[in-house]
């Protein structure tokens, strides 16, 4: 748990920062889950009160998660499928 407080603590100061152009640190969408498949959440489920920047968006349970900015996805990699799960569910509200 201290390592995810860690990273979200590096979250915090590093998603303020101006984004370089580059690609994002999203991974490619498995076919099943196609572009045209909606982004499941709003909020970002790392960065809890940011809103979700459709150019970071990964695969999780077959649901397309947007983040807030090219850090979080690094973040939600390291995390737990429970912390996963919660995460997602605190921002869905599911």
């Amino acid at each position: 748990m201290r390592l995810v407080s860690a990273l979200l603590a590096l979250v915090l100061v590093s998603c303020g920062a101006e984004r370089p152009e580059e690609e994002p640190a999203g991974k490619a969408l498995p076919e099943s889950v196609s572009e045209d498949t909606a982004i499941v959440n709003a909020r970002c489920p790392v960065m809890t009160e940011d809103p979700v920047d459709p150019a970071f968006v990964l695969e999780w349970r077959g649901q397309r998660v947007g983040f807030c900015c090219e850090d979080c996805p690094e973040v939600w990699e390291e995390m737990t499928d429970a912390e996963k799960d919660a995460a997602l569910a605190e921002v869905t509200g599911k």
